[in-house]
């Protein structure tokens, strides 16, 4: 545990790996496993995130939380500022540095309270009805389109359930409801069916064993759809779950709608049975986190494949080429200052350098590419190739130049798909090994 100051703490998890992206997530708050009756919405995200990227965590912890190790198993780094005096002052600081310096090609923020802090991705329960959300948390519409242009995408991922933690029970006879999520109008709902149902019993506490012991479920949640438990729930919960009446759920607006939908459904198990059943299948449809996991997974991904920027390089730059060419077994080690005499462009993937040209004029009509290397962990991504592209273009009508190993097959694959052929061979190039170098020319159209 690396501790540099008693306001925050920086954690490290499993190991980071060799050529997978890296990418940061704000959380407004530690994610804890889920507990029973639980959806462990940020843990789940992370979880699901880490079967493709290296994760960094960056969220806002309570004192005296020591239990990181559930989490650390799929994240490599957990950055946590105490939510105490001016928590968001240093964790701004911390956002907006720490990515840069862990190479991190994409950072995503979850929540609308966050949104900010700022980045690349912004992901929200939901954008119009979630508690404190979109619309009153901005207020003006002018005021969310501000917030938008803060990210590349503003995307709605919502809550799931662990469908493997929560699988279908088979319903025990009885009168037992239970009351799991909005219930409004219950107070007047249950006398009328404690008097068409004496023997009815009524819970509130949720959890594993609530749920396998009721026959109805009053308010929708995830949990009592994965269960496969019959649900009574208010129009605006049953469409934002995707529950139908008399399909996958039963309806009603009012006090006498919910005690009718509760007498009907604990007067016919099998239709509790039917419509507990589309419940799943909605559940196994819109609210698996392993198809909610390959919906950001897709998000990240929109955002770390594209393609890289190209820039001219500067003197801020050097320490960066230097570690680069000193990855690359096939790269010629220069002073990493004297490329900045020639003309050398950087590409950036994210807020990191992934690998460099460099080239200089021979004459009017004549130009050479001197060196071409690329972050071994970035490779397979086009970083060569949109180098050489944009080298290339620099000078249209010239005549390239450029010599490569002969053993180096993918650099001289890539070459010769751009147009450049083999016209001769030079034997004991290379000084430190005595390898020939391939010497390839580009003319022009």
């Amino acid at each position: 545990m690396n501790q540099p100051g008693e306001s925050y703490r920086i954690i490290d998890g499993r190991p980071f790996l060799p050529g997978r992206r890296r990418i940061a997530v704000l959380s407004p708050s530690f994610p804890y496993p889920p507990a029973e009756g639980g959806a462990g919405r940020m843990f789940h995200l992370l979880r699901q995130a880490a079967f493709e990227f290296d994760v960094v965590l960056f969220a806002f912890i309570e004192p005296g939380v020591q239990q990181y190790e559930p989490l650390l198993e799929f994240c490599s780094r957990a950055v946590l500022v105490e939510a105490a005096a001016h928590p968001s002052q240093i964790m701004q600081e911390l956002w907006e540095r720490l990515p840069r310096d862990i190479h991190v090609e994409a950072r995503q923020v979850e929540g609308m309270e966050l949104a900010p802090y700022g980045g690349d991705i912004l992901t929200v329960p939901a954008l119009e009805d979630a508690p404190g959300g979109w619309r009153d948390r901005w207020g003006t519409r002018r005021r969310r389109r501000q917030v938008s242009r803060m990210y590349r995408r503003v995307a709605e991922v919502p809550n799931g359930v662990d469908l493997d933690s929560w699988p279908p029970s088979l319903e025990r006879e009885g009168h037992r409801v239970l009351i799991a999520g909005q219930s409004g109008g219950m107070e007047q709902a249950w006398p009328r069916v404690a008097a068409r149902f004496p023997q009815a019993t009524l819970a509130t506490v949720v959890g594993r064993a609530a749920y396998e012991e009721a026959n109805v479920v009053v308010g929708p949640t995830l949990e009592a759809m994965a269960t496969e438990r019959a649900i009574v729930a208010t129009p605006t919960a049953a469409e934002r779950l995707g529950l139908e009446h008399a399909v996958s759920a039963w309806v009603a607006s009012d006090a006498a709608g919910l005690a009718e939908g509760i007498g009907v459904l604990l007067d016919d198990p099998r239709l509790r049975r039917r419509l507990a059943q589309a419940a799943r299948r909605v559940a196994e449809a819109r609210f698996d986190w392993n198809r909610i996991g390959a919906l950001t997974r897709g998000l990240l991904r929109e955002i770390t494949d594209r393609p890289p920027a190209i820039r001219q390089a500067r003197t801020e730059d050097i320490p960066e080429l230097d570690r680069i060419q000193r990855l690359a077994p096939e790269a010629v080690l220069w002073e990493p200052a004297s490329y900045l005499a020639y003309n050398c462009r950087v590409a950036e993937v994210g807020s990191r350098i992934a690998g460099f040209v460099v080239s200089r004029e021979l004459s009017s009509d004549e130009a050479e590419v001197l060196s071409l290397v690329v972050d071994p962990d970035l490779r397979r991504r086009g970083v060569g190739s949109c180098l050489i592209r944009e080298i290339l273009g620099s000078r249209p009508g010239a005549t390239w130049f450029l010599e490569v190993r002969e053993s180096n097959w993918r650099a001289r694959n890539l070459y010769r798909k751009l147009g450049f052929t083999d016209i001769s061979l030079r034997q004991d190039y290379y000084q430190e090994t005595g390898e020939a170098a391939v010497v390839m020319r580009l003319k022009p159209c």
